[in-house]
């Protein structure tokens, strides 16, 4: 199945430092071990400034404002890099990640998990109010905050809002939206069912033929090992 996470805004409702911040994103399929493929991301914020109310709160180009990609070694997404000065600012991100999650048949009602980590970099001590000021020369982050969401019912495909906070001292709120549907089906035979001329290898024949081959020759009634991709 496919699923996209789409980051829409994030809201400081208390954060407890200002400084620069940004959120590492992960799917996979519930109390599995691999995680979920990413395999597209896609970014379009109506601004890359921040609000508090109708206050605009302007943000220069700056280096240390990374955009949003995946993350090195193919496991996540990491959204853009963004400040928070102020309370109540809220951060338009409009961004996403599309996540590919495989459930076997009997795991066709199963859920998917999506994790998210919050990093943090603390803003220099100054008076200035210049953003460029405040960003320290050697931009370190850590993780001070996580969160793991239980999205129900992948594989039947759905549409969703969820927005989503992290702990007291790290409250902020980021607003999400999820999408999931099937794919794709791949027949997917244990070792002791791939031996020829067995029902498993003829169910296989039948549902996906090769290609100029005929499915004629077969005929069952089900499968039993099917993967929903």
């Amino acid at each position: 199945a496919d699923l996209l996470v789409h980051l829409d805004t994030f809201k400081n409702l208390e954060l407890y430092s200002r400084g620069l911040y940004y959120i590492r994103v992960q799917g996979r399929v519930h109390h599995g071990t691999k995680p979920g493929q990413p395999y597209a991301n896609f970014a379009r914020p109506a601004t890359l400034d921040s609000f508090v109310g109708d206050q605009r709160v302007g943000h220069a180009p700056h280096p240390a404002l990374n955009e949003g990609q995946l993350s090195s070694d193919g496991s996540s997404y990491v959204s853009r890099v963004f400040p928070i000065r102020y309370r109540d600012e809220v951060v338009d991100l409009n961004e996403g990640v599309h996540f590919q999650l495989a459930f076997g048949t009997e795991e066709a009602e199963s859920d998917a998990e999506v994790q998210l980590e919050l990093y943090f970099c603390p803003f220099e001590k100054s008076q200035s109010t210049s953003l460029a000021a405040l960003i320290p020369e050697n931009v370190e982050y850590k993780r001070v905050a996580f969160q793991r969401l239980l999205v129900r019912s992948v594989a039947n495909g759905l549409h969703a809002f969820f927005p989503a906070t992290f702990d007291d001292m790290h409250f902020c709120e980021l607003g999400m939206t999820f999408h999931a549907l099937v794919r794709d089906l791949n027949f997917v035979a244990s070792p002791d069912e791939a031996a020829p001329g067995t029902r498993e290898v003829a169910v296989a024949a039948y549902l996906f033929p090769p290609a100029g081959g005929s499915s004629a020759a077969a005929s069952p009634t089900m499968a039993s090992n099917v993967a929903v991709v």
